[in-house]
């Protein structure tokens, strides 16, 4: 193991830690990958924040293969469909966010009835449809639905994030499950309006540029 590598297995561990400090619901049902070039790197099977090592960390080649020994989370085919089938993105999230995983159990979309849901880059987070856990056929689903915005919900497990380094994955899941929150606690009173097009347009217009590294106040 190179020092680049290990360094990249360093920030998994970090934002792993991250995500379950942040309440994004239980490390054993969370999982993070990241794109290397001979295949991806992948948070362990019953992975415990701040029990990991950067030998932990497991490395799968382009066929999924990987040592003995060493057992991959069990998502692992969903991170592997998701970076194979979306070149523009380099690191994967999923985890069952208490929000999140209450809208995907109902198997609603998180609509765009708030500005900030352009973050995940379309008008709305869509839902996947129902597949078992740990099945090819679910990164099948999630690539489906996801197109080529940056986040998705699967019907009955939670939220899959897609982006371009695992910190800026974990940040954008505790923005989404948030909104997911103020989205639930909305609709007992009614069911939120959501935003006109040409709002969320603009909306995406400028975190795009945010991404792009260009100063908000030059909107």
């Amino acid at each position: 193991m190179d020092r680049g590598e290990r360094e990249l297995r360093q920030r998994i561990i970090d934002a792993f830690a991250r995500l379950t400090a942040a309440g994004l619901g239980p490390p054993s049902a969370a999982s993070l990958a990241v794109r290397r070039e001979a295949g991806l790197l992948v948070t362990p099977a019953d992975a415990v924040a701040g029990g990991l090592t950067p030998h932990d960390v497991v490395a799968l080649d382009a066929e999924g293969c990987f040592a003995a020994g060493h057992r991959p989370a069990p998502e692992w085919r969903l991170h592997q469909s998701l970076l194979r089938g979306r070149g523009d993105v380099a690191a994967v999230l999923q985890c069952q966010s208490p929000n999140a995983t209450a809208l995907a159990c109902l198997e609603r979309p998180l609509p765009g009835f708030h500005p900030r849901v352009a973050r995940a880059g379309g008008h709305d987070v869509p839902i996947a449809a129902y597949a078992g856990f740990a099945t090819a056929e679910l990164g099948a689903h999630v690539l489906a639905a996801v197109g080529d915005r940056r986040a998705c919900l699967m019907a009955r497990h939670g939220l899959v994030v897609l982006a371009s380094e695992v910190e800026e994955a974990v940040t954008l899941a505790r923005e989404l499950d948030a909104l997911a929150g103020v989205y639930l606690a909305a609709l007992p009173i009614a069911e939120p309006a959501p935003l006109d097009p040409a709002e969320m347009d603009a909306a995406l217009a400028r975190f795009a540029r945010l991404r792009d590294g260009l100063d908000p106040l030059d909107w």
